[in-house]
């Protein structure tokens, strides 16, 4: 750790994993991390005990809204307790584990959302610290946990041993797949920076901490319906034979919605006299709300769907607009297995933006996908209106059609139902029609 003379300068200009003392206070120190800068003191404590003196460590708040000399002033008094023998661990919280970091962190985690609450539980369960259940669903498949299960460690021991943190993502990323090494690290980091404030001796953050972790660069997906592929799509999404999930999937390449934003959608959110739906809850929250208008083209899918929850012989009283016997009472899984020519959900928002930028003012589009859209002084004053958004979605739907070269009868097939139960992944079982 560097000894200088630390300025408000100085401090700013501090890069993440800098460890600063001051050189007027002995035991000052400024902690740079990736998103945070924060003010430690640190000294040796006898134990009146033992006789044992060990380092104690207080954190005293972080720069800039705690100055230099604000720091230097709170360090003194600080450093002047733990002379007379005032050990600021004495009162601390038992050392967290890992996993226990990890469900302290999720149970105060209100801002985040279900999906991101899951994919934490799940990298805690199957990688973290796998349980039994897990080992057994692996034991199954022909696969074993050869990488280090850090779970039951203290977070204390994985601060001061960031090689540790190191060796679990190499081995990680040969068991298991770069983006699953890369996810399970930002798990980490983000349960750790939790905790940080809360066990204030902490060590810097391992996973961010500068040379530790050698981040995996993943290829950005790009795969959409290619310009010769729409015809041949349009052929495959006749054979599905589950007619709920034809018309969602056609709902997603004309509108470009989110896969679980769709997936959720509710009849009390759409609304066919004013012709236009609701996302009350969309990625980014309440916050980002919006409003999506129907083109000619989105209104005649959901009539066609609407049936699904009024008839008696399929879902009646569903609140759900793609209803199936699920936990949740939805379709729960969009992807059809074994059916790569269909695409997934992204790769057909993917397309729709695509066939969007072709055929219509790029903002729109972007408004239209509930992509941020103002990266200017003048976007802020982009408040399009229902109706301009309403004529540019039923020109690039249009265009869609066109590409698709079918009409949207022989796209959403017959309202039956050929089967009278789904499995949670959306694949039919009980076969026989309705």
């Amino acid at each position: 750790m560097a000894i200088e003379r630390l300025t408000q300068e100085r401090a700013e200009r501090a890069k993440p994993g800098e460890f600063l003392c001051d050189d007027r206070v002995t035991g000052l120190i400024l902690i740079a991390q990736k998103r945070v800068k924060t003010w430690v003191c640190q000294r040796e404590v006898k134990n009146p005990e033992t006789g044992i003196r060990k380092t104690a460590r207080k954190k005293l708040g972080h720069f800039p809204a705690v100055s230099v000399q604000e720091a230097r002033d709170l360090a003194k008094d600080q450093l002047r307790k733990m002379e007379l023998g005032q050990n600021p661990h004495a009162a601390r919280k038992p050392n967290l584990t890992v996993r226990a970091a990890i469900e302290e962190y999720l149970k105060g985690a209100t801002d985040l959302r279900p999906r991101t609450i899951q994919g934490y539980r799940y990298h805690l369960d199957h990688y973290l610290d796998p349980t039994p259940d897990a080992r057994r669903k692996m034991a199954d498949a022909n696969r074993k946990v050869t990488w280090t299960v850090i779970g039951h460690l203290p977070l204390s021991e994985i601060g001061n041993k960031p090689t540790l943190v190191r060796n679990v993502h190499l081995e990680l990323t040969k068991a298991c797949g770069k983006a699953t090494a890369n996810g399970v690290m930002r798990t980490l980091s983000a349960s750790y920076n939790g905790m940080l404030a809360l066990a204030m001796e902490l060590p810097p953050n391992p996973v961010t901490r500068e040379g530790v972790i050698r981040w995996h660069r993943l290829k950005r997906r790009d795969r959409r319906i290619g310009e010769d592929g729409f015809e041949a799509w349009g052929e495959a999404l006749i054979t599905v034979s589950n007619p709920i999930r034809r018309a969602m999937r056609l709902f997603m390449l004309l509108t470009g919605q989110r896969d679980e934003a769709t997936r959720s959608m509710r009849w009390a959110d759409v609304d066919f006299k004013r012709e236009r739906i609701h996302f009350p809850s969309p990625k980014g929250g309440e916050d980002a709300a919006f409003d999506l208008p129907m083109s000619p083209q989105v209104k005649t899918v959901l009539e066609f769907v609407r049936t699904f929850s009024t008839e008696e012989w399929a879902f009646p009283g569903s609140e759900f607009v793609w209803p199936a016997h699920t936990r949740t009472g939805h379709v729960s899984e969009s992807k059809e297995q074994r059916r790569a020519e269909l695409l997934n959900p992204h790769a057909l928002r993917r397309t729709f933006i695509s066939v969007g930028y072709e055929v219509a003012p790029n903002k729109y589009v972007s408004f239209i996908a509930n992509h941020a859209c103002k990266d200017s002084i003048t976007d802020q004053y982009f408040e399009p209106t229902l109706e301009s958004v309403r004529r540019v979605l039923e020109t690039v739907d249009k265009a869609i059609m066109e590409k698709i070269g079918a009409d949207l009868t022989t796209l959403l097939g017959k309202k039956e139902i050929v089967s009278t139960r789904f499995s949670s992944n959306g694949n039919e079982q009980e076969q026989s029609a309705s």
